[in-house]
Protein backbone atom coordinates (compact mmCIF):
# COMPACT_ATOMS: atom_id res chain seq x y z
CA UNK A 1 0.00 0.00 0.00
CA UNK A 2 1.37 3.65 -0.90
CA UNK A 3 1.47 6.54 1.18
CA UNK A 4 1.00 10.22 0.29
CA UNK A 5 4.00 11.74 2.39
CA UNK A 6 2.78 15.69 3.10
CA UNK A 7 4.71 18.51 3.54
CA UNK A 8 5.59 18.28 7.05
CA UNK A 9 6.96 15.12 7.27
CA UNK A 10 10.49 13.92 5.90
CA UNK A 11 10.94 11.90 2.16
CA UNK A 12 12.19 8.80 3.96
CA UNK A 13 11.21 6.44 6.90
CA UNK A 14 13.39 6.26 9.90
CA UNK A 15 14.70 3.08 12.24
CA UNK A 16 14.21 2.27 15.70
CA UNK A 17 12.04 -0.12 17.55
CA UNK A 18 8.70 1.26 15.10
CA UNK A 19 10.03 1.08 11.67
CA UNK A 20 6.94 -0.18 10.43
CA UNK A 21 5.28 2.66 11.36
CA UNK A 22 5.72 6.07 8.84
CA UNK A 23 7.11 9.50 10.03
CA UNK A 24 9.72 7.72 12.92
CA UNK A 25 12.92 9.66 12.69
CA UNK A 26 15.86 8.61 13.84
CA UNK A 27 18.92 10.04 14.09
CA UNK A 28 17.64 13.60 14.93
CA UNK A 29 18.77 16.10 11.90
CA UNK A 30 21.36 18.23 13.44
CA UNK A 31 19.45 21.24 13.17
CA UNK A 32 16.63 19.41 15.07
CA UNK A 33 19.36 17.91 17.85
CA UNK A 34 20.32 21.55 18.44
CA UNK A 35 16.92 23.28 18.00
CA UNK A 36 14.99 20.77 20.31
CA UNK A 37 16.90 22.52 22.83
CA UNK A 38 15.36 25.80 22.77
CA UNK A 39 11.46 24.22 22.37
CA UNK A 40 12.50 21.94 25.38
CA UNK A 41 13.54 24.54 27.86
CA UNK A 42 11.00 27.07 27.38
CA UNK A 43 8.26 24.23 27.59
CA UNK A 44 10.42 23.58 31.13
CA UNK A 45 10.44 27.10 31.91
CA UNK A 46 6.53 27.54 30.99
CA UNK A 47 6.03 24.21 33.06
CA UNK A 48 7.62 25.20 36.46
CA UNK A 49 5.63 28.83 35.79
CA UNK A 50 2.16 27.39 35.80
CA UNK A 51 2.82 25.17 38.29
CA UNK A 52 3.87 27.61 40.58
CA UNK A 53 0.90 29.77 40.02
CA UNK A 54 -1.55 26.60 39.78
CA UNK A 55 -0.17 25.96 43.55
CA UNK A 56 -0.47 29.30 44.52
CA UNK A 57 -3.65 30.06 43.74
CA UNK A 58 -5.18 26.57 44.91
CA UNK A 59 -3.97 27.27 48.17
CA UNK A 60 -5.40 30.93 47.47
CA UNK A 61 -8.57 29.39 47.04
CA UNK A 62 -8.87 26.49 49.70
CA UNK A 63 -6.67 27.21 52.47
CA UNK A 64 -7.24 31.14 52.77
CA UNK A 65 -10.61 32.54 50.75
CA UNK A 66 -12.71 29.49 51.59
CA UNK A 67 -11.81 28.45 55.16
CA UNK A 68 -12.51 32.39 55.70
CA UNK A 69 -15.74 32.16 54.00
CA UNK A 70 -15.08 34.40 50.63
CA UNK A 71 -17.16 33.55 47.90
CA UNK A 72 -15.04 33.02 45.06
CA UNK A 73 -13.72 36.10 42.35
CA UNK A 74 -14.91 34.58 38.88
CA UNK A 75 -12.19 36.76 37.52
CA UNK A 76 -9.30 34.55 39.53
CA UNK A 77 -11.10 31.14 38.62
CA UNK A 78 -10.46 31.82 34.83
CA UNK A 79 -6.82 32.44 35.54
CA UNK A 80 -6.82 29.30 37.49
CA UNK A 81 -8.20 27.13 34.55
CA UNK A 82 -6.08 28.68 31.82
CA UNK A 83 -3.18 28.12 34.16
CA UNK A 84 -4.24 24.39 34.38
CA UNK A 85 -4.65 24.09 30.54
CA UNK A 86 -0.74 25.93 29.72
CA UNK A 87 0.06 23.09 32.44
CA UNK A 88 -0.57 20.66 30.21
CA UNK A 89 0.57 22.42 26.50
CA UNK A 90 3.95 22.69 28.29
CA UNK A 91 3.86 19.10 29.35
CA UNK A 92 3.43 18.41 25.76
CA UNK A 93 5.95 20.34 24.27
CA UNK A 94 8.63 19.12 27.15
CA UNK A 95 8.39 15.51 25.75
CA UNK A 96 10.84 17.16 23.21
CA UNK A 97 13.61 15.97 25.72
CA UNK A 98 12.81 12.74 25.31
CA UNK A 99 13.43 13.11 21.53
CA UNK A 100 16.84 14.92 22.17
CA UNK A 101 18.03 12.15 24.43
CA UNK A 102 16.91 9.61 22.35
CA UNK A 103 17.99 11.19 19.42
CA UNK A 104 14.87 10.06 17.52
CA UNK A 105 11.12 10.86 17.46
CA UNK A 106 9.84 7.60 17.34
CA UNK A 107 6.32 6.98 16.30
CA UNK A 108 4.03 4.76 18.48
CA UNK A 109 6.01 5.01 21.92
CA UNK A 110 4.03 6.51 24.54
CA UNK A 111 5.80 9.47 24.72
CA UNK A 112 4.63 9.80 20.69
CA UNK A 113 1.14 9.28 22.18
CA UNK A 114 1.27 11.69 25.43
CA UNK A 115 2.91 14.21 23.57
CA UNK A 116 0.08 14.47 20.66
CA UNK A 117 -3.05 14.18 23.39
CA UNK A 118 -0.95 16.93 25.66
CA UNK A 119 -0.44 19.33 23.22
CA UNK A 120 -3.90 19.07 21.26
CA UNK A 121 -5.75 19.42 24.27
CA UNK A 122 -3.04 22.28 25.94
CA UNK A 123 -3.66 24.89 22.51
CA UNK A 124 -7.60 24.13 22.78
CA UNK A 125 -8.19 24.76 26.00
CA UNK A 126 -5.79 27.59 26.45
CA UNK A 127 -7.14 29.41 23.44
CA UNK A 128 -10.40 29.24 24.51
CA UNK A 129 -9.48 30.34 28.21
CA UNK A 130 -8.48 33.52 26.94
CA UNK A 131 -11.14 33.95 24.92
CA UNK A 132 -13.54 33.29 27.99
CA UNK A 133 -11.43 35.84 30.06
CA UNK A 134 -11.95 38.41 26.74
CA UNK A 135 -15.72 37.84 26.89
CA UNK A 136 -15.99 38.39 31.24
CA UNK A 137 -13.59 40.96 30.68
CA UNK A 138 -16.47 42.41 27.91
CA UNK A 139 -19.16 41.62 30.24
CA UNK A 140 -17.91 43.06 33.93
CA UNK A 141 -15.65 45.64 32.69
CA UNK A 142 -18.33 47.43 29.81
CA UNK A 143 -21.67 45.70 29.95
CA UNK A 144 -21.24 45.58 33.77
CA UNK A 145 -22.64 42.32 34.29
CA UNK A 146 -21.77 39.05 35.17
CA UNK A 147 -23.24 35.12 35.40
CA UNK A 148 -24.40 33.79 38.14
CA UNK A 149 -21.62 31.55 40.29
CA UNK A 150 -23.72 27.98 38.89
CA UNK A 151 -24.06 29.27 35.64
CA UNK A 152 -20.47 30.32 35.68
CA UNK A 153 -19.14 27.10 37.10
CA UNK A 154 -21.37 25.39 34.00
CA UNK A 155 -19.80 27.36 31.35
CA UNK A 156 -16.23 26.22 32.77
CA UNK A 157 -17.15 22.84 32.87
CA UNK A 158 -18.41 23.08 29.09
CA UNK A 159 -15.18 24.83 27.94
CA UNK A 160 -13.32 21.45 29.61
CA UNK A 161 -15.19 19.11 27.97
CA UNK A 162 -15.39 20.32 24.67
CA UNK A 163 -11.64 20.89 24.61
CA UNK A 164 -11.41 17.45 25.93
CA UNK A 165 -14.47 16.08 23.50
CA UNK A 166 -11.96 17.26 20.45
CA UNK A 167 -9.40 15.44 21.47
CA UNK A 168 -11.09 11.90 22.26
CA UNK A 169 -13.01 12.37 19.15
CA UNK A 170 -9.65 12.05 17.08
CA UNK A 171 -8.49 9.17 19.20
CA UNK A 172 -12.57 7.83 18.04
CA UNK A 173 -11.61 7.75 14.58
CA UNK A 174 -8.35 6.74 14.31
CA UNK A 175 -7.36 4.87 17.47
CA UNK A 176 -4.40 3.45 16.27
CA UNK A 177 -2.62 6.33 14.40
CA UNK A 178 -3.88 9.81 15.37
CA UNK A 179 -0.30 11.03 16.89
CA UNK A 180 2.57 10.71 14.65
CA UNK A 181 5.45 12.56 13.91
CA UNK A 182 4.36 16.49 12.65
CA UNK A 183 7.54 17.82 11.62
CA UNK A 184 9.66 18.33 14.97
CA UNK A 185 7.59 16.58 17.36
CA UNK A 186 4.17 14.38 17.46
CA UNK A 187 0.48 15.64 16.71
CA UNK A 188 -2.11 14.81 14.92
CA UNK A 189 -0.96 12.73 12.13
CA UNK A 190 -0.30 14.36 8.86
CA UNK A 191 -2.02 12.02 6.81
CA UNK A 192 -5.38 13.30 8.42
CA UNK A 193 -6.06 17.28 6.68
CA UNK A 194 -9.75 17.18 7.90
CA UNK A 195 -8.78 16.17 11.22
CA UNK A 196 -6.24 19.08 11.69
CA UNK A 197 -7.73 21.70 10.52
CA UNK A 198 -11.86 20.67 12.42
CA UNK A 199 -10.31 19.63 15.31
CA UNK A 200 -7.78 22.03 16.07
CA UNK A 201 -7.06 24.28 14.20
CA UNK A 202 -10.58 26.01 13.33
CA UNK A 203 -10.88 26.42 16.20
CA UNK A 204 -7.65 27.84 17.49
CA UNK A 205 -8.44 30.65 14.60
CA UNK A 206 -12.06 31.39 16.03
CA UNK A 207 -10.75 32.11 19.66
CA UNK A 208 -7.62 34.24 18.03
CA UNK A 209 -9.54 36.20 15.91
CA UNK A 210 -12.65 36.36 18.68
CA UNK A 211 -10.25 37.58 21.57
CA UNK A 212 -8.54 40.25 19.07
CA UNK A 213 -11.62 41.30 18.27
CA UNK A 214 -13.11 41.97 22.10
CA UNK A 215 -10.46 43.37 23.07
CA UNK A 216 -10.22 45.87 20.56
CA UNK A 217 -14.09 46.52 21.08
CA UNK A 218 -13.38 46.86 24.61
CA UNK A 219 -9.85 49.47 24.04
CA UNK A 220 -12.31 51.59 21.53
CA UNK A 221 -15.25 52.08 23.90
CA UNK A 222 -12.80 52.84 27.01
CA UNK A 223 -11.11 55.45 24.94
CA UNK A 224 -15.18 56.92 23.89
CA UNK A 225 -15.55 56.79 27.79
CA UNK A 226 -12.74 58.85 28.54
CA UNK A 227 -12.69 60.97 25.61
CA UNK A 228 -16.52 62.03 26.50
CA UNK A 229 -15.51 62.37 30.42
CA UNK A 230 -17.91 59.36 31.47
CA UNK A 231 -15.80 59.18 34.12
CA UNK A 232 -14.77 63.13 35.78
CA UNK A 233 -11.26 63.00 34.87
CA UNK A 234 -9.56 63.28 38.29
CA UNK A 235 -11.53 59.90 39.30
CA UNK A 236 -10.26 57.10 40.41
CA UNK A 237 -12.22 55.12 37.94
CA UNK A 238 -11.03 57.27 35.17
CA UNK A 239 -7.50 56.52 36.67
CA UNK A 240 -8.12 52.80 36.61
CA UNK A 241 -9.52 53.19 32.94
CA UNK A 242 -6.58 54.66 31.16
CA UNK A 243 -4.69 51.41 33.30
CA UNK A 244 -7.06 49.08 31.59
CA UNK A 245 -6.71 50.45 28.11
CA UNK A 246 -2.92 49.32 28.26
CA UNK A 247 -3.92 45.87 29.17
CA UNK A 248 -6.14 45.53 26.40
CA UNK A 249 -3.71 45.38 24.05
CA UNK A 250 -1.02 43.64 26.08
CA UNK A 251 -3.47 40.74 26.15
CA UNK A 252 -4.02 39.86 23.07
CA UNK A 253 -0.72 40.57 21.75
CA UNK A 254 1.24 38.07 23.51
CA UNK A 255 -1.32 35.32 23.06
CA UNK A 256 -1.02 35.98 19.18
CA UNK A 257 2.62 36.24 19.42
CA UNK A 258 2.63 32.96 20.68
CA UNK A 259 0.43 30.97 18.74
CA UNK A 260 -0.09 32.51 15.12
CA UNK A 261 3.34 31.39 13.92
CA UNK A 262 3.09 28.19 14.14
CA UNK A 263 -1.05 28.30 13.10
CA UNK A 264 0.21 29.64 9.96
CA UNK A 265 3.07 27.55 9.07
CA UNK A 266 0.95 24.46 10.18
CA UNK A 267 -1.43 25.95 7.20
CA UNK A 268 1.04 26.43 5.14
CA UNK A 269 2.20 22.85 5.26
CA UNK A 270 -1.49 21.65 4.88
CA UNK A 271 -1.45 23.21 1.21
CA UNK A 272 1.87 21.77 0.39
CA UNK A 273 4.63 23.93 1.21
CA UNK A 274 7.59 22.43 2.94
CA UNK A 275 8.00 23.68 6.19
CA UNK A 276 12.15 23.73 7.50
CA UNK A 277 12.98 22.24 10.99
CA UNK A 278 14.46 25.60 11.93
CA UNK A 279 11.14 27.27 11.68
CA UNK A 280 9.81 24.27 13.37
CA UNK A 281 11.59 25.26 16.25
CA UNK A 282 11.53 28.82 16.46
CA UNK A 283 7.68 28.72 16.39
CA UNK A 284 7.96 26.01 18.42
CA UNK A 285 9.77 27.57 21.05
CA UNK A 286 7.14 30.60 20.48
CA UNK A 287 4.23 28.65 21.67
CA UNK A 288 5.95 27.20 24.04
CA UNK A 289 6.60 30.48 26.00
CA UNK A 290 2.96 30.99 26.18
CA UNK A 291 2.69 29.35 29.39
CA UNK A 292 5.42 31.46 30.99
CA UNK A 293 4.08 34.58 29.45
CA UNK A 294 0.36 34.30 30.93
CA UNK A 295 1.20 33.38 33.70
CA UNK A 296 3.28 36.74 34.26
CA UNK A 297 1.06 39.42 32.43
CA UNK A 298 -2.30 38.40 34.37
CA UNK A 299 -0.24 38.00 37.89
CA UNK A 300 1.24 41.22 37.17
CA UNK A 301 -1.90 42.91 36.15
CA UNK A 302 -4.22 41.34 38.21
CA UNK A 303 -1.87 41.25 41.19
CA UNK A 304 -4.14 42.56 43.92
CA UNK A 305 -6.68 40.06 43.13
CA UNK A 306 -4.14 37.26 43.72
CA UNK A 307 -2.49 38.77 46.78
CA UNK A 308 -5.77 40.08 48.55
CA UNK A 309 -7.00 38.54 51.44
CA UNK A 310 -10.49 39.07 50.83
CA UNK A 311 -10.88 39.79 46.86
CA UNK A 312 -13.75 41.75 45.91
CA UNK A 313 -16.13 39.68 44.28
CA UNK A 314 -16.79 41.84 40.98
CA UNK A 315 -14.21 42.05 38.68
CA UNK A 316 -14.71 45.99 37.42
CA UNK A 317 -11.68 48.63 36.56
CA UNK A 318 -10.21 48.93 40.08
CA UNK A 319 -9.11 45.51 39.79
CA UNK A 320 -6.55 46.31 36.80
CA UNK A 321 -3.65 47.75 39.08
CA UNK A 322 -0.69 46.25 40.80
CA UNK A 323 -1.76 47.40 44.64
CA UNK A 324 -3.68 44.67 46.86
CA UNK A 325 -7.45 44.35 46.12
CA UNK A 326 -9.75 45.37 48.93
CA UNK A 327 -13.29 44.93 49.48
CA UNK A 328 -14.01 47.90 51.47
CA UNK A 329 -13.67 51.48 51.12
CA UNK A 330 -15.33 54.10 49.01
CA UNK A 331 -13.94 56.56 46.68
CA UNK A 332 -16.52 59.48 46.24
CA UNK A 333 -15.69 62.35 43.01
CA UNK A 334 -18.25 65.10 42.89
CA UNK A 335 -17.75 67.83 40.37
CA UNK A 336 -19.59 71.00 39.52
CA UNK A 337 -19.90 73.04 37.34
CA UNK A 338 -21.99 71.39 34.43
CA UNK A 339 -25.33 71.60 32.58
CA UNK A 340 -25.67 67.79 32.51
CA UNK A 341 -25.58 65.27 35.08
CA UNK A 342 -23.95 61.68 35.45
CA UNK A 343 -24.20 59.32 37.90
CA UNK A 344 -21.94 56.24 37.23
CA UNK A 345 -22.10 53.22 40.33
CA UNK A 346 -19.92 50.30 40.44
CA UNK A 347 -18.70 47.71 42.93
CA UNK A 348 -19.01 44.90 45.34
CA UNK A 349 -21.76 44.66 48.12
CA UNK A 350 -19.00 45.59 50.15
CA UNK A 351 -17.67 48.43 49.00
CA UNK A 352 -18.09 51.12 46.12
CA UNK A 353 -16.79 53.18 44.11
CA UNK A 354 -18.80 56.05 42.44
CA UNK A 355 -18.49 59.45 40.08
CA UNK A 356 -20.82 62.21 40.55
CA UNK A 357 -21.50 64.93 38.13
CA UNK A 358 -24.04 67.29 39.91
CA UNK A 359 -25.35 70.21 38.27
CA UNK A 360 -25.22 73.18 40.23
CA UNK A 361 -27.06 76.26 38.46
CA UNK A 362 -26.45 79.80 39.16
CA UNK A 363 -22.80 79.24 40.07
CA UNK A 364 -22.02 80.89 36.47
CA UNK A 365 -18.27 79.51 35.83
CA UNK A 366 -17.54 78.56 39.55
CA UNK A 367 -16.07 75.24 39.20
CA UNK A 368 -15.25 73.52 43.06
CA UNK A 369 -14.23 69.61 43.12
CA UNK A 370 -14.61 67.79 46.47
CA UNK A 371 -13.11 63.91 46.96
CA UNK A 372 -14.20 62.42 49.93
CA UNK A 373 -12.40 59.04 50.83
CA UNK A 374 -14.43 56.43 53.55
CA UNK A 375 -12.82 53.63 54.66
CA UNK A 376 -15.42 51.33 56.16
CA UNK A 377 -14.50 48.24 58.95
CA UNK A 378 -16.73 45.82 59.48
CA UNK A 379 -17.17 45.53 63.24
CA UNK A 380 -17.33 42.56 64.97
CA UNK A 381 -21.57 42.50 65.29
CA UNK A 382 -21.20 40.73 62.40
CA UNK A 383 -20.90 41.42 57.92
CA UNK A 384 -24.44 43.02 57.91
CA UNK A 385 -23.63 45.67 60.48
CA UNK A 386 -20.78 46.53 58.94
CA UNK A 387 -22.80 47.45 56.00
CA UNK A 388 -24.97 49.48 57.64
CA UNK A 389 -22.41 51.67 59.05
CA UNK A 390 -20.45 51.87 56.39
CA UNK A 391 -23.87 52.95 54.76
CA UNK A 392 -24.25 55.60 56.70
CA UNK A 393 -20.90 57.07 56.70
CA UNK A 394 -21.33 57.12 52.90
CA UNK A 395 -25.01 59.63 53.54
CA UNK A 396 -23.32 61.54 56.06
CA UNK A 397 -20.62 62.67 54.11
CA UNK A 398 -22.76 63.30 50.83
CA UNK A 399 -24.85 65.39 52.95
CA UNK A 400 -21.77 67.12 54.83
CA UNK A 401 -20.41 67.99 51.29
CA UNK A 402 -24.17 69.45 49.56
CA UNK A 403 -24.07 71.76 52.81
CA UNK A 404 -20.11 72.86 52.22
CA UNK A 405 -21.62 73.55 48.31
CA UNK A 406 -24.70 74.99 49.87
CA UNK A 407 -22.47 77.49 51.59
CA UNK A 408 -19.88 78.22 48.91
CA UNK A 409 -22.76 79.07 46.62
CA UNK A 410 -23.86 81.67 49.06
CA UNK A 411 -20.71 83.14 49.98
CA UNK A 412 -20.11 83.50 45.97
CA UNK A 413 -23.58 85.47 45.59
CA UNK A 414 -22.88 87.47 48.24
CA UNK A 415 -19.80 89.25 46.75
Amino acid sequence: MSITVPADAPPALGTGPHPQLPFTLSPLPPVLHDGLIAVAFFAILSFIATLSLFSFITYRIFYVWRKNGHKQNQFILLIYNLVIADLQQSIGFGITLIWRAEDAIRVGSCACWAQGWFIQIGDVASSAWIFAIAVHTLGSVILGLELGFTTFCVCIACIWLFSYGLAIIGVAMHPTNIWARAGAWCWINPQFIHERLYLHYLWIFVFMFGTVAIYALIFFLLHQRIRTNYWASTSTLAIDASRAMRYMVIYPLIYTICTLPLAASRMAGMTGKHINYDVYCVVGAMIASAGWLNCTIYSLTRRGLLLSIDPPRTCGLAQFRWDIASGHGTVTAIEGGRKSSTYNKGGSKQGSQENLVIDMEGMHGVKQETTVEVHSETISTGAASGGVLATSFEEEDAISSKRRNSSTRRNSLGS
